[in-house]
Protein backbone atom coordinates (compact mmCIF):
# COMPACT_ATOMS: atom_id res chain seq x y z
CA UNK A 1 0.00 0.00 0.00
CA UNK A 2 1.27 3.47 -0.81
CA UNK A 3 1.70 5.91 2.05
CA UNK A 4 -1.50 7.96 2.21
CA UNK A 5 0.31 11.26 1.71
CA UNK A 6 1.97 10.00 -1.44
CA UNK A 7 -1.29 8.67 -2.86
CA UNK A 8 -3.21 11.86 -2.30
CA UNK A 9 -0.42 13.93 -3.74
CA UNK A 10 -0.43 11.76 -6.86
CA UNK A 11 -4.22 11.94 -7.12
CA UNK A 12 -4.34 15.70 -6.73
CA UNK A 13 -1.68 16.23 -9.39
CA UNK A 14 -3.51 13.92 -11.79
CA UNK A 15 -6.81 15.71 -11.28
CA UNK A 16 -5.27 19.10 -11.81
CA UNK A 17 -3.31 18.12 -14.90
CA UNK A 18 -4.65 19.73 -18.06
CA UNK A 19 -6.81 22.18 -16.16
CA UNK A 20 -4.36 25.05 -16.07
CA UNK A 21 -5.99 28.28 -17.21
CA UNK A 22 -9.47 26.95 -16.48
CA UNK A 23 -11.54 27.77 -13.42
CA UNK A 24 -10.21 26.59 -10.09
CA UNK A 25 -10.57 22.85 -9.64
CA UNK A 26 -12.67 21.49 -8.10
CA UNK A 27 -15.54 23.96 -8.21
CA UNK A 28 -18.22 21.34 -7.57
CA UNK A 29 -18.52 17.89 -5.93
CA UNK A 30 -16.48 15.04 -7.38
CA UNK A 31 -18.09 11.64 -7.98
CA UNK A 32 -16.16 8.54 -6.91
CA UNK A 33 -17.74 5.53 -8.62
CA UNK A 34 -17.46 2.04 -7.10
CA UNK A 35 -18.51 -0.58 -9.70
CA UNK A 36 -19.58 -3.07 -7.02
CA UNK A 37 -22.49 -3.33 -4.55
CA UNK A 38 -22.48 -1.51 -1.22
CA UNK A 39 -21.24 -3.33 1.84
CA UNK A 40 -18.07 -4.79 0.35
CA UNK A 41 -14.41 -3.98 0.77
CA UNK A 42 -14.35 -1.81 -2.36
CA UNK A 43 -16.99 0.56 -1.03
CA UNK A 44 -15.34 0.74 2.42
CA UNK A 45 -12.01 1.58 0.82
CA UNK A 46 -13.60 4.22 -1.42
CA UNK A 47 -15.33 5.96 1.50
CA UNK A 48 -12.09 6.13 3.45
CA UNK A 49 -10.27 7.64 0.48
CA UNK A 50 -13.15 9.98 -0.37
CA UNK A 51 -13.21 11.53 3.09
CA UNK A 52 -9.49 12.24 3.10
CA UNK A 53 -9.56 13.51 -0.46
CA UNK A 54 -12.49 15.78 0.32
CA UNK A 55 -10.53 17.31 3.20
CA UNK A 56 -7.57 17.82 0.89
CA UNK A 57 -9.48 19.36 -2.01
CA UNK A 58 -11.94 21.39 0.05
CA UNK A 59 -14.84 20.00 -1.94
CA UNK A 60 -17.22 17.06 -1.43
CA UNK A 61 -16.18 13.71 -2.90
CA UNK A 62 -19.33 11.61 -3.20
CA UNK A 63 -19.12 7.80 -3.34
CA UNK A 64 -21.67 6.12 -5.61
CA UNK A 65 -22.02 2.38 -6.15
CA UNK A 66 -22.98 1.20 -9.65
CA UNK A 67 -22.74 -2.60 -9.53
CA UNK A 68 -23.32 -5.20 -12.20
CA UNK A 69 -21.63 -7.26 -14.91
CA UNK A 70 -18.51 -7.88 -12.88
CA UNK A 71 -17.82 -4.15 -12.54
CA UNK A 72 -18.43 -3.30 -16.20
CA UNK A 73 -21.56 -1.19 -15.64
CA UNK A 74 -19.87 1.25 -13.29
CA UNK A 75 -16.71 1.28 -15.37
CA UNK A 76 -18.62 2.10 -18.56
CA UNK A 77 -20.52 4.85 -16.73
CA UNK A 78 -17.23 6.55 -15.89
CA UNK A 79 -15.86 6.00 -19.39
CA UNK A 80 -18.87 7.83 -20.87
CA UNK A 81 -18.77 10.67 -18.34
CA UNK A 82 -17.20 14.02 -19.32
CA UNK A 83 -13.43 13.85 -19.07
CA UNK A 84 -13.18 16.82 -16.75
CA UNK A 85 -11.81 15.24 -13.58
CA UNK A 86 -15.16 15.23 -11.78
CA UNK A 87 -15.86 11.50 -12.15
CA UNK A 88 -13.38 8.96 -10.81
CA UNK A 89 -13.44 5.16 -10.74
CA UNK A 90 -12.26 2.79 -8.06
CA UNK A 91 -10.69 0.26 -10.41
CA UNK A 92 -9.47 -3.24 -9.62
CA UNK A 93 -7.20 -5.58 -11.53
CA UNK A 94 -10.34 -6.67 -13.34
CA UNK A 95 -9.88 -3.63 -15.60
CA UNK A 96 -6.88 -5.34 -17.18
CA UNK A 97 -8.69 -8.69 -17.45
CA UNK A 98 -12.13 -7.83 -18.84
CA UNK A 99 -11.04 -6.50 -22.26
CA UNK A 100 -9.52 -9.91 -23.03
CA UNK A 101 -12.76 -11.75 -22.26
CA UNK A 102 -15.47 -9.71 -23.99
CA UNK A 103 -16.16 -6.73 -26.22
CA UNK A 104 -16.82 -3.79 -23.94
CA UNK A 105 -18.10 -0.25 -24.18
CA UNK A 106 -14.87 1.15 -22.80
CA UNK A 107 -11.13 0.96 -23.35
CA UNK A 108 -8.76 0.92 -20.35
CA UNK A 109 -6.13 2.96 -22.20
CA UNK A 110 -8.20 5.44 -24.22
CA UNK A 111 -10.95 6.14 -21.69
CA UNK A 112 -9.04 6.31 -18.39
CA UNK A 113 -6.02 8.00 -16.86
CA UNK A 114 -4.49 6.26 -13.83
CA UNK A 115 -4.23 8.36 -10.68
CA UNK A 116 -2.54 6.15 -8.13
CA UNK A 117 -2.40 2.81 -6.35
CA UNK A 118 -4.60 2.61 -3.26
CA UNK A 119 -3.90 -0.87 -1.91
CA UNK A 120 -3.02 -4.46 -2.71
CA UNK A 121 -4.54 -7.44 -0.93
CA UNK A 122 -3.66 -11.07 -0.38
CA UNK A 123 -6.29 -13.60 -1.42
CA UNK A 124 -7.73 -16.36 0.73
CA UNK A 125 -9.61 -19.58 -0.06
CA UNK A 126 -12.26 -19.80 2.65
CA UNK A 127 -14.77 -22.61 3.15
CA UNK A 128 -18.13 -22.94 4.85
CA UNK A 129 -17.86 -25.01 8.08
CA UNK A 130 -19.95 -27.76 6.47
CA UNK A 131 -17.12 -28.47 4.02
CA UNK A 132 -15.19 -31.46 5.36
CA UNK A 133 -11.87 -30.36 3.85
CA UNK A 134 -9.67 -28.66 6.43
CA UNK A 135 -6.66 -27.94 4.23
CA UNK A 136 -5.76 -27.43 0.59
CA UNK A 137 -4.70 -31.05 0.06
CA UNK A 138 -8.09 -32.29 1.28
CA UNK A 139 -9.88 -29.82 -0.97
CA UNK A 140 -7.96 -30.88 -4.08
CA UNK A 141 -8.50 -34.57 -3.33
CA UNK A 142 -12.24 -34.09 -2.85
CA UNK A 143 -12.55 -31.94 -5.97
CA UNK A 144 -10.77 -34.55 -8.09
CA UNK A 145 -13.12 -37.22 -6.78
CA UNK A 146 -16.19 -35.04 -7.36
CA UNK A 147 -15.72 -32.85 -10.48
CA UNK A 148 -17.95 -29.74 -10.55
CA UNK A 149 -19.61 -30.72 -7.26
CA UNK A 150 -17.76 -28.24 -5.03
CA UNK A 151 -19.02 -24.71 -5.64
CA UNK A 152 -17.27 -21.39 -5.20
CA UNK A 153 -18.51 -17.84 -5.42
CA UNK A 154 -16.96 -14.81 -7.04
CA UNK A 155 -17.80 -11.11 -7.21
CA UNK A 156 -18.60 -11.43 -10.93
CA UNK A 157 -17.67 -13.36 -14.05
CA UNK A 158 -14.34 -12.33 -15.52
CA UNK A 159 -13.20 -10.50 -12.40
CA UNK A 160 -9.91 -11.07 -10.57
CA UNK A 161 -11.50 -13.43 -8.01
CA UNK A 162 -13.05 -15.54 -10.77
CA UNK A 163 -9.84 -15.64 -12.77
CA UNK A 164 -7.77 -16.43 -9.68
CA UNK A 165 -10.01 -19.37 -8.85
CA UNK A 166 -9.88 -20.67 -12.41
CA UNK A 167 -6.10 -20.38 -12.49
CA UNK A 168 -5.86 -22.34 -9.24
CA UNK A 169 -8.27 -24.98 -10.58
CA UNK A 170 -6.25 -25.34 -13.78
CA UNK A 171 -2.97 -25.70 -11.94
CA UNK A 172 -4.43 -28.18 -9.44
CA UNK A 173 -6.11 -30.22 -12.17
CA UNK A 174 -9.60 -29.90 -10.69
CA UNK A 175 -13.01 -28.63 -11.79
CA UNK A 176 -15.04 -26.42 -9.43
CA UNK A 177 -18.53 -25.02 -9.98
CA UNK A 178 -18.44 -21.24 -10.42
CA UNK A 179 -21.35 -19.22 -9.00
CA UNK A 180 -21.00 -15.50 -9.82
CA UNK A 181 -22.57 -12.77 -7.69
CA UNK A 182 -22.93 -9.00 -8.13
CA UNK A 183 -20.13 -8.21 -5.71
CA UNK A 184 -18.40 -9.30 -2.54
CA UNK A 185 -21.26 -8.48 -0.17
CA UNK A 186 -23.84 -10.85 -1.73
CA UNK A 187 -21.11 -13.47 -2.20
CA UNK A 188 -20.29 -13.29 1.52
CA UNK A 189 -23.95 -13.67 2.47
CA UNK A 190 -24.17 -16.69 0.20
CA UNK A 191 -21.30 -18.59 1.78
CA UNK A 192 -22.35 -17.70 5.33
CA UNK A 193 -25.78 -19.16 4.49
CA UNK A 194 -24.28 -22.33 3.05
CA UNK A 195 -25.43 -21.54 -0.49
CA UNK A 196 -21.90 -22.14 -1.80
CA UNK A 197 -18.95 -24.13 -0.46
CA UNK A 198 -16.00 -21.81 -1.06
CA UNK A 199 -15.00 -18.24 -1.77
CA UNK A 200 -11.84 -16.92 -3.36
CA UNK A 201 -11.70 -13.44 -1.89
CA UNK A 202 -9.39 -10.66 -0.82
CA UNK A 203 -8.19 -11.28 2.71
CA UNK A 204 -9.88 -8.22 4.20
CA UNK A 205 -13.38 -9.54 3.42
CA UNK A 206 -13.52 -13.02 5.00
CA UNK A 207 -11.06 -12.39 7.85
CA UNK A 208 -13.63 -11.29 10.49
CA UNK A 209 -15.76 -14.37 9.75
CA UNK A 210 -12.70 -16.62 9.82
CA UNK A 211 -11.73 -15.26 13.22
CA UNK A 212 -15.32 -15.76 14.43
CA UNK A 213 -15.33 -19.38 13.28
CA UNK A 214 -18.05 -18.79 10.69
CA UNK A 215 -15.64 -19.66 7.86
CA UNK A 216 -12.42 -21.62 7.75
CA UNK A 217 -9.32 -20.66 5.78
CA UNK A 218 -7.79 -23.34 3.59
CA UNK A 219 -5.10 -21.34 1.80
CA UNK A 220 -3.87 -17.81 1.25
CA UNK A 221 -1.53 -15.85 -0.99
CA UNK A 222 0.73 -12.88 -0.46
CA UNK A 223 4.32 -12.02 0.23
CA UNK A 224 3.84 -11.23 3.91
CA UNK A 225 3.34 -13.78 6.66
CA UNK A 226 -0.18 -13.99 8.09
CA UNK A 227 0.18 -15.30 11.68
CA UNK A 228 -3.55 -16.02 11.98
CA UNK A 229 -3.19 -18.61 9.19
CA UNK A 230 -0.06 -20.32 10.52
CA UNK A 231 -1.96 -23.43 11.60
CA UNK A 232 -5.08 -23.42 9.48
CA UNK A 233 -4.10 -22.63 5.92
CA UNK A 234 -1.60 -23.40 3.18
CA UNK A 235 0.29 -20.50 1.66
CA UNK A 236 0.07 -20.47 -2.14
Amino acid sequence: MWPVKRFFTAMALALLAGLAGAQAFPSKPVKFIVPFPPGGGAESTARLIAQKLSDRLGQAVVVETKPGAGGNIGTEFVARSPKDGYTMLLATSGMSIQPHLARLGWDPIKDFAPIGLIASYALVIAAHPSVSANNLQDLVSQAKANPSKISYGSSGSGGPLHMGAELFSHQAGIKLLHVPYKGNAPMTLAILGGEINLVFDSLVGPLPNIRAGKLKALAWTGKKTQPQFARCAHRL
